[in-house]
């Protein structure tokens, strides 16, 4: 049996793979909180909260959005590296989304 992609160096059975990850919710909460907390972050330094209100909410809206499909993964073992991947990429939105937001402003009237 391969090893499972984030379980470690061990090798973990079909079984144990679909058993309950008891840690879902890390990925989640990293997802769905991270994400607008790093806009928040970064664009209260890039002048974000001067832009459009528009913006100001999709800028917030939009790491949500990438991370929801985490909230309706299986929670076993075998989704936690989707999961965490998922969670990353919300984060890595909200980092990038401030940035974004200034190339919109620019192009809005």
């Amino acid at each position: 049996m391969p090893p499972i992609p984030g379980a470690g160096k061990q090798s973990v059975s079909a079984s144990d793979a679909a058993a309950h990850d008891p840690d879902w919710w890390a990925a989640v909460t990293t997802g769905a909180l991270g994400g607008p907390l790093l806009v928040l972050l970064v664009g209260s330094g890039a002048g974000l909260l001067s832009a459009h209100p528009a913006v100001i909410a999709a800028c917030l809206l939009l790491p949500v959005l990438v991370a929801l499909p985490v909230w309706f993964l299986a929670r076993t073992l075998r989704r936690r590296t989707l999961r965490r991947v998922l969670a990353g990429l919300a984060c890595a939105v909200g980092l990038a989304c401030p940035a974004l937001a200034r190339v919109v402003e620019g192009v809005l009237p």
